[in-house]
């Protein structure tokens, strides 16, 4: 790994080989920390080497002062030459090689190079104007192909897609006026990857990090929404309002060639599933705005306030223009925008759609987001007349909801199988655990279902020693799996210590279960429980869990779990005196 300061501050990383499998996340985690690590050493080694602006104040004395810590072979007679022919800081950072060659310096080659090295050195670390910092061009990258197939999930799919032919003009005749100086964009420069993933970490150092520090008041990463769907990557206004999704994807899915994204996404089927899938993230987090890249080709979208149901997609955008450059394409859409920029107020657009637009009869309610009749809900929670053995062996009879069932207000985690939101269902406040079907493994799938099926096998103790199950099924007719739960904890890891008597409900919890046929198999304190108003302990998460209908053949396998709670929950319990249940 090596610094290159030619033009920008780029890190070379020769290699850079990610695969799609789980081990491999583990280590591009390490690398994604190694790699923050050394940019953060590396502001701060630039913060401490004088740049150009401090010393063209310099006069000749401090000037002569400055020379002598930074070239070692330097003598008085040097110094009188520069004292003589009055050379101060401000004369020094725009002489040349050539200029200290010539009379009346007149200094050897070796000298004359070391003077021109050191202000080449000092140009490099000029604070820059916004407008400037954004012309930085981040280095290209080469991911190699690694098929994955992609899948088709939800039902938003836009009317009709159209060529945002202004937007890339705009931004071009657009001057960021302010008067802030900033440090040069450092670039980590990966010569090669592969996949998806791969192209993620990429973006966000090179395209994510930089604009981070650009645009302080606003936050692009990989920050979670508190609505159903994961983009990969999310730009926030002061880490509080959502502005557009960003989605990341595979060159080989969007080779468009001469093409236009929104012709080439007539053309080819794999475009429209990558369109579909973007538009829905728009849509879910009533965003106007949202953005398609490959990393080394970007495409920005928008969808009109007065026709949301239609789309619009930019000419392609590659990493290497210059005019405009991609980083300025990203400052003019959250600035110009996205907001409304008057230097000290910002006002977030956020896409409300006129009424007019949205209730075409008296059959259809008032949508912010896109056109559809309401369609409540057929739930119906009384699965306490059914046997257990019926209910595990019966055919599920999943549901489909809208974000007109929910109102979504907070994430409360994030978990293998996706985020658990806190919101408003049928008057109750509910967690909502929500997997992307589109990002999704199949085996989570399966995992959320095997979880619906437990919950209906523990129907007799639902709201007792484990929460309601209150809705579930699939969302936007496909795009996400979820199961909604009554709202009714805080998670054991928040605490630092339980009472005895907690503890104890805790393992009548686990008995509970036990006496139903079932192994819970993933004992950990993130799957407890404890209620904000009495003792109550509740498990959760049953996704792993499995169903014996002759317990006393698996005694073993019972005995081992609680084994494990007990022993879990003795780390928690402040008494010494301990009561096995």
């Amino acid at each position: 790994m090596t610094s290159n300061t030619d033009n920008d501050s780029i890190f070379v990383i020769t290699n850079f080989f990610i695969s799609e499998t789980g081990t491999t996340y583990l280590h591009i985690c390490y690398i994604i920390f190694i790699l923050k690590y050394l940019k953060l050493n590396m502001s701060t080694l630039t913060t401490t080497i004088s740049n150009v602006e401090d010393v063209k104040g310099y006069n000749t004395e401090r000037l002569i002062n400055f020379l002598q810590s930074k070239i070692s072979n330097l003598n008085e007679k040097d110094f009188m030459i520069l004292r003589n022919q009055n050379i101060d800081g401000e004369v020094f950072v725009y002489m040349t090689q050539n200029d200290f060659t010539k009379s009346p310096f007149n200094f050897s080659y070796g000298k004359a190079k070391k003077f021109a090295i050191l202000i080449d050195m000092l140009n490099s670390q000029r604070l820059l104007t916004l407008e400037e910092a954004l012309s930085c061009i981040p280095p290209s990258a080469s991911i190699k192909k690694l098929t994955k197939s992609i899948s088709n999930s939800g039902n938003h799919v836009p009317d009709n897609v159209f060529l945002w032919d202004d937007f890339l003009k705009n931004v071009r005749i657009y001057e960021f006026t302010d008067k802030k100086r900033y440090q040069r964009p450092q670039f980590f420069h990966f010569r090669s990857g592969v996949g998806e993933i791969s192209t993620q970490a990429i973006f966000e150092f090179n395209i994510c990090e930089v604009l981070n520090e650009l645009l302080p008041d606003y936050q692009f990463s990989r920050k979670n929404t508190k609505n159903p769907g994961d983009p990969d990557f999310t730009c926030f206004f002061v880490q509080s309002t959502v502005l557009f999704p960003i989605e990341i994807k595979p060159e080989y899915l969007l080779e468009v060639g001469k093409l236009q994204l929104s012709e080439f996404y007539k053309k080819k089927a794999e475009a429209r599933i990558v369109i579909k899938q973007i538009f829905s993230y728009m849509i879910e987090n009533e965003c106007q705005y949202g953005v398609l890249s490959t990393y080394n080709m970007h495409w920005f979208l928008y969808r009109p306030s007065n026709n949301p149901k239609n789309l619009w997609i930019s000419e392609t955008l590659e990493l290497t223009s210059e005019f405009p450059t991609v980083l300025k394409a990203y400052a003019y859409m959250v600035q110009k925008l996205c907001c409304d920029n008057d230097n000290s107020y910002y006002s977030p657009h956020i896409l409300k759609i006129p009424e007019s637009i949205t209730r075409k009869n008296e059959g259809l309610v008032s949508n912010t987001r896109s056109l559809r009749p309401r369609i409540k809900s057929s739930f119906n929670n009384s699965l306490g007349s059914l046997s257990s053995s019926t209910l595990y062996k019966s055919q599920m009879n999943n549901q489909n909801f809208s974000f007109m069932d929910f109102k979504f207000n907070d994430i409360l985690g994030q978990g293998r199988s996706g985020k658990t939101l806190k919101c408003e269902f049928q008057e109750n406040t509910i967690a909502l655990k929500c997997t992307d079907l589109w990002k999704s493994l199949p085996n989570i799938l399966k995992e959320m279902q095997n979880e619906v099926k437990i919950y209906q096998i523990l129907s007799s103790i639902q709201g007792e020693f484990i929460p309601k199950l209150m809705c579930y099924g699939y969302y936007e007719g496909g795009m996400c799996y979820i199961i909604g739960t009554s709202f009714i904890g805080t998670a054991l890891t928040n605490y630092k210590h339980i009472t005895e008597r907690q503890r104890v409900m805790g393992l009548y919890a686990l008995n509970a279960i036990h006496s139903k046929g079932v192994l819970h198999n993933d004992i950990q304190a993130e799957n407890i429980l404890l209620s904000n108003i009495n003792d109550n302990v509740y498990l959760i998460d049953f996704g792993m869990s499995s169903y014996h209908y002759n317990v006393k053949k698996c005694w073993k396998l019972f005995d081992e779990e609680k084994c494990k709670l007990v022993h879990l929950l003795n780390q928690y319990t402040l008494l010494d005196n301990v009561v096995i249940v």
